[in-house]
């Protein structure tokens, strides 16, 4: 996109962890391509900062050959890095996502179980083991957005599998799909519908920092989900 002297980079992503898969090839043809000023990425609140530290030391940590933990958001900060550009997160706090849940009459497990529905695919595609998974990753999980959202009485893991086959009529396994967290407000799902009022939460405050950032530094580039750009794509256009 550009106007005048600004322009916006959109790199609209198929999550990966794989290197080698055309997202991460695009990632390093934006920064080898392009010029810009400042990268957003999508999985870090905005709140964290010019190039928080922390998320730069687990992006460099979690690289192995033909892997990268933190996928292709952990590929665009290194290369940020690399040539001195800031980027920040492009997400509102939990906090506020959580707040905005609540007003909408969702419970504190609706929250707290759909958060880890959503998680269950990226730890499988670091390739935890499956039959360990649930025990080793969700009760820390847990406790850390119970803290998060000043939760006192924190689900176990078991009420997170009882509330799930409430709500969808099966029983919770790793090999949730994309599909039932996918933001689609009309769908049969209520890991659907709940996603789709998380969506509409993001992508407003995306939307706004993309257009403070343009005025800003007149040359950004974003990498964020392709579900993402589907949403903002004519907000943009405009």
């Amino acid at each position: 996109f550009k106007k005048g002297p600004y322009e916006l980079f959109y790199l609209a992503a198929h999550h990966t962890n794989t290197v080698g898969h055309s997202t991460l090839n695009l990632v390093q043809d934006l920064f080898r391509k392009f010029r810009f000023n400042i990268l957003i990425i999508e999985p870090i609140p905005y709140s964290s900062g010019i190039s928080p530290k922390w998320f730069l030391d687990e992006a460099y940590q979690g690289q192995s050959e033909g892997f990268i933990r933190g996928g292709e958001s952990a590929l665009g900060a290194i290369l940020a890095d690399g040539k001195k550009i800031p980027f920040i997160g492009g997400e509102p706090d939990h906090e506020d996502i959580f707040k905005s849940l609540k007003i909408m009459d969702y419970s504190d497990e609706d929250i707290l179980g759909f958060y880890t529905v959503r998680q269950i695919p990226q730890w499988v595609r670091e390739k935890i083991d499956s039959k360990t998974l649930f025990l080793k990753k969700v009760p820390p999980f847990l406790t850390h957005y119970c803290k998060v959202f000043s939760i006192t009485s924190c689900p176990n893991l078991d009420a997170i599998k009882s509330w799930y086959r409430a709500k969808l009529g099966h029983n919770l396994s790793s090999g949730v799909s994309n599909e039932e967290v996918t933001p689609y407000p009309d769908g049969p799902l209520f890991t659907q519908k709940i996603s789709a009022q998380i969506g509409t939460v993001r992508d407003r405050f995306t939307l706004n920092l993309i257009q403070k950032s343009i005025g800003e530094h007149k040359k950004v580039a974003v990498i964020y989900g392709a579900g993402h750009f589907l949403m903002l794509r004519k907000s943009l256009e405009d």
